[in-house]
């Protein structure tokens, strides 16, 4: 008999570029919500900003077109979102 833990099924692709650099949290000026901001960084693809909502758990992914990502976030005086970009 075979253990459980070696029972596999594939549900898909895997994801192969996915790295998370910066992250920050922020209130949202849109919702005044506290968001929890993730940067996502994809080497030679469009990077991303993932907006979670630190109370529902609700998310958004934000496309940063023209580059591979952001190195970093920074919440300037909870005014602005200050993303430090990172081109190819």
């Amino acid at each position: 008999m075979k253990p459980d833990f070696l029972s596999m099924t594939c549900v898909g692709q895997p994801c192969r570029n996915f790295n998370i650099p910066a992250s920050v949290v922020i209130l949202d000026p849109r919702d005044k919500r506290e968001k929890f901001v993730l940067s996502n960084m994809a080497l030679g693809e469009t990077g991303n900003l993932i907006f979670i909502d630190t109370e529902t758990g609700e998310g958004e992914s934000f496309p940063l077109p023209g580059d591979a990502g952001a190195w970093g976030l920074v919440n300037w005086h909870n005014e602005k979102l200050v993303v430090g970009t990172c081109p190819e």
